[in-house]
């Protein structure tokens, strides 16, 4: 079975990509927001890290126009943007998608983790909501950490609440040089559940997808 883009992710639900640094999650979060703005939809990506990927964007105005880019740097700024605004913004105007590039990546700098924890689940209750009040598909990116036994390996920053609150999960893996191996670890397709696709990176662009 040959795995579309949009295949990875549903509208009214969460769906997770993880991976080490450079792994391609910001480029496969963008890929997705142009294949939903080429298909005639409106993006709404929340960036918490950088925006270097707008120079990776379509320079036509028409799919600018259709792709909303909200900065936030702070994580009690991220908090209330997620808890408070967002579910005004998608009230008052209308947004096929949701992309939050990454959810964990502010978090991870707070000294209060039980603070933190307690906002990450806040966050995610509120996203889920709104997903699936809206009817929309919303795509968090996160951040890795190494799981120290006797196999070298990662698992996504608070994986057990995110594997709690996200409906689909894809982790992506570094093969070697400019390829990238995507791995569904949960789906609620069962019929792509275990499913691994391949794509290539080349400087941070998404240029084959296979």
């Amino acid at each position: 079975m040959k795995i579309k883009l949009n295949d990875i992710y549903a509208k009214g639900e969460l769906t997770l990509i993880y991976g080490p640094a450079s792994s391609g999650k910001t480029s496969l979060a963008v890929k997705i927001a142009l294949n939903e703005v080429l298909n005639g939809g409106i993006v709404l990506f929340v960036s918490t890290e950088n925006e270097l990927f707008i120079e990776k964007l379509s320079s036509s105005n028409d799919v600018l126009k259709k792709l909303v880019i909200v900065s936030v740097r702070n994580y009690f700024s991220q908090h209330f943007l997620i808890t408070k605004t967002l579910p005004k913004i998608l009230k008052e105007r209308y947004f096929t998608s949701l992309i939050i590039d990454s959810i964990t990546g502010l978090a991870r700098l707070e000294e209060d983790y039980a603070k933190a924890t307690f906002m990450l689940k806040y966050q995610l209750a509120s996203l889920l909501r709104e997903a699936r009040l809206r009817k929309i598909p919303i795509i968090l990116t996160s951040q890795v950490r190494a799981v120290i036994d006797e196999y070298e390996d990662y698992e996504a920053t608070a994986k057990t609440i995110l594997e709690y609150w996200c409906n689909n999960i894809v982790r992506l893996s570094i093969i070697e040089k400019d390829i990238r191996e995507a791995t569904i670890e949960k789906s609620s397709n069962p019929k792509i559940k275990g499913k691994k696709f391949v794509f290539k990176l080349i400087g941070g662009e998404i240029v084959k997808l296979k």
